[in-house]
């Protein structure tokens, strides 16, 4: 979670892919207030959530988000530059998203 004088700004978190492989886990929920987007957050917040996904013991993540056209995340982007693309994987019920990425831990 990031925050700024007492106020929440954005967080993330992984926990492991509903529907998949044990040792994939999911990046999840990663949402920035306009006000914390362009300095950096978003890449801290993901270091942070691939650490702690190593520490737990999962050997890939999965991402799944939008392309870059104003409306993806930025860092998620990052992140999936690095990555696989593939085919939607697990049972995440997230129908909006239409880029879909594997990262090796």
């Amino acid at each position: 979670m990031l925050e700024r004088d007492g106020k929440v700004l954005g967080g993330c978190g992984v926990a492991p892919l509903t529907g998949g492989d044990p040792g994939v886990c999911e990046l999840r929920k990663m949402y920035f207030l306009k006000e914390a987007r362009g300095a950096g957050a978003g890449a801290a917040m993901m270091t942070r959530c691939l650490d702690a996904a190593r520490q737990l013991g999962f050997k890939q993540c999965y991402l799944e988000t939008l392309p870059r056209d104003g409306r993806g995340d930025g860092a998620c982007m990052s992140a999936a530059a690095s990555a696989g693309s593939m085919d939607r994987m697990g049972a995440t019920g997230h129908g909006g998203c239409n880029a879909f990425y594997l990262l090796d831990l």
